[in-house]
């Protein structure tokens, strides 16, 4: 499911939506989870599809789309294990490490839920993998 967003935090009606449609037609989810970020926008708001990989058939909607996600050829990527709110630093050191190393990002961001609220309830033990594709500059 994507649309814009103001902002990275506000994207749970975009879960809650699409995890009611899952659920009515019982498909099996297959973690982890994932949040596509795409460049672009001309206006303020963030362009975030939320994605929930599954094992059998879903019809889809106006806004649920069913689609195979592409492979990407490079990946820059970094596992951040702690609170969303800190998130940010691991998006610093990604970044630091692209410019040291002279990559370029080429395409939307993706972030991967490898352990959230359904797995703890300790927020400083989520783990979030953040990939970025890249290419030589």
């Amino acid at each position: 499911m994507r649309d814009h967003i103001p902002t990275h935090s506000e994207q749970g009606h975009l879960w809650q939506a699409l995890g009611e449609h899952i659920e009515k037609h019982g498909v099996k989810v297959v973690p982890p989870c994932m949040v596509i970020y795409y460049q672009g926008s001309s206006d303020s708001s963030i362009d975030a599809e939320v994605i929930e990989p599954i094992s059998g058939d879903l019809p889809e909607t106006d806004r649920i789309k069913i689609k195979i996600l592409e492979g990407v050829t490079e990946m820059a990527c970094v596992v951040h294990k702690g609170t969303y709110q800190t998130l940010h630093n691991a998006y610093s050191s990604l970044l630091n490490w692209l410019e040291e190393n002279r990559y370029e990002i080429v395409g939307p961001q993706r972030e991967l839920y490898l352990a959230g609220e359904w797995s703890t309830t300790d927020t400083n033990e989520y783990i979030t993998e953040i990939q970025c594709p890249v290419r030589k500059a």
